[in-house]
């Protein structure tokens, strides 16, 4: 895992979150989502307590905890190994301790406790498997101001840093991308949301976070999943902004696009799309009967059950 040495020691500037969604807002959809799963999400603990097995109902991969690892695969096609192995600073790694005892789990939560204070969790649900991570202290060693580092060892696939900076994709042999490593968020003891980013290099990930002035212990939270489909309008054209806005319920989404102009340039609309297993059909495009230029119908969607709700917020009945 040498080859992570050249990491950056401070935040990049493409790694800024995008301002339309912000960090607290997606961590906290994130964990709803995930924490609300189902029972069929659950994970089975072996008879010996070392391994916990599952499978992912909306992912369609099969889930395995044990030896202080995560294994995630699908059939025969490919599988992914993830292993946490180091803690420190730049070039200041030191190794993490073997799990302390069996794994604990709790649904579709197998946890893990390494000792001096180092926890891992795995959480699967419909958007995927969480990795967290808890660190109870900062460590020791390292140059004053780098930021915390925490190494992840990657078998079975290729980890890649994706074009935004943010995400690493893991490609199988082929080239072609299995799945996304995605979403790092990382919170201190005071609920403060600390700056997070990833390198990749080496057959390894790399979780860097800007602890300055944190307070200890820290949760440190990816997301693994598959992307199983693209959704696109039916009559999309270029500046519509589809995708401006998302809300999901169940297996509907219903997807905002503010600068459609059906009636005008900035009208606005919204899409519904269903899914039956992996595919995604769109069922139909929402308009605002009175609508009009400007109006930006679709800025904001909210979908639950058979009930959506579409902000507008250029309509001007009452005035601007």
């Amino acid at each position: 895992m040498g080859a992570h040495s050249g990491a950056p020691a401070t935040l990049p500037r493409d790694a800024a979150r995008s301002e339309l969604v912000q960090p607290e807002m997606r961590a906290a959809y994130i964990a709803a989502v995930q924490s609300g799963a189902g029972p069929e999400y659950a994970l089975r603990l072996g008879a010996d307590g070392a391994v916990a097995t599952g499978w992912n109902v909306a992912q369609g991969f099969e889930i395995e905890v044990g030896g202080g690892a995560l294994g995630v695969g699908r059939s025969e096609r490919w599988t992914l190994g993830l292993r946490w192995t180091g803690i420190g600073r730049g070039v200041a790694i030191e190794p993490v301790p073997e799990p302390a005892a069996g794994i604990e789990v709790d649904g579709s939560r197998a946890t893990v406790r390494r000792g001096e204070g180092l926890e891992e969790w795995y959480l699967g649900g419909p958007l995927g498997v969480e990795q967290g991570f808890v660190v109870a202290q900062a460590p020791e060693r390292g140059a004053p101001g780098s930021p915390l580092a925490l190494e992840i060892e990657v078998s079975g696939l290729d980890p890649v840093l994706a074009g935004d900076g943010e995400s690493v994709s893991l490609l199988a042999e082929d080239g072609e991308v299995v799945l996304r490593y995605t979403d790092l968020y990382a919170q201190d003891a005071a609920g403060r949301w600390l700056d997070g980013w990833m390198t990749a290099s080496g057959g390894g990930i790399r979780l860097l976070v800007d602890d300055r002035g944190a307070s200890y212990p820290l949760r440190i939270d990816p997301l693994i999943w598959i992307e199983q489909a693209k959704l696109v309008a039916s009559d999309g054209a270029q500046g519509d902004r589809f995708g401006i806005s998302v809300s999901l319920s169940g297996d509907t989404a219903l997807i905002g696009a503010r600068l459609d102009a059906d009636k005008g340039y900035g009208t606005g609309s919204a899409y519904v799309f269903v899914r039956s297993g992996a595919a995604w059909t769109e069922q139909a495009k929402l308009t605002a009967s009175d609508g009009a230029a400007y109006e930006y119908f679709g800025r904001s969607v909210s979908l639950s059950g058979d009930t959506a709700l579409v902000g507008a917020d250029g309509s001007g009945d009452k005035g601007s």
